[in-house]
């Protein structure tokens, strides 16, 4: 499955579109206009919330809350000393949590589990808004793969920082 995750131009807050292979637009992501760290809501077609991503505050580092329908399910943690790349591990409840490893230009990252790869993430050079294409091996994890693209743009590629 694969899809493009493509910033808005000129929104007051973050804005994201996200189409499938086709360029139809199937998901919405907007960004709160007030609030105490990152808020971002993601909506389907018809405008309704599927899943939210909430920075959490009074951390040593970057972190991230996942909720679907108000329950969280994972927590997406970007990694303090890594060399060369920047790398994020997202926890899921129970075993067997997810790493998203980065490359040295923060444009191409592999999302695993184990040694098992869930999703490819390539963020485009050259473009006026962050744009990001996903190849997702398994059509479970989209929606937590959407999320953890987003953290990874708000923690790396956010130009207002």
């Amino acid at each position: 499955m694969r899809f493009i995750l493509q910033q808005q131009w000129a929104a007051f807050r973050d804005a994201f579109a996200v189409e499938d292979e086709t360029g139809r637009e199937q998901y919405t992501v907007r960004g709160a206009y007030f609030s105490w760290g990152k808020h971002l809501t993601i909506s389907a077609g018809a405008g309704n919330e599927v899943a939210e991503i909430r920075q959490v505050m009074f951390t040593w580092g970057a972190a991230y809350d996942v909720l679907y329908q108000g329950a969280l399910v994972a927590r997406v943690t970007k990694d303090w000393f890594t060399f060369g790349s920047c790398r994020f591990t997202i926890d899921v409840p129970g075993p067997d949590d997810l790493v998203a490893k980065g490359d040295f230009w923060d444009h191409e990252y592999v999302i695993r589990r184990a040694e098992e790869t869930v999703a490819t993430v390539s963020k485009k050079w050259f473009t006026w808004t962050d744009t990001y294409a996903v190849e997702v091996a398994d059509p479970q994890y989209f929606l937590l793969v959407l999320a953890c693209v987003l953290v990874i743009d708000c923690c790396c590629h956010d130009r207002r920082d």
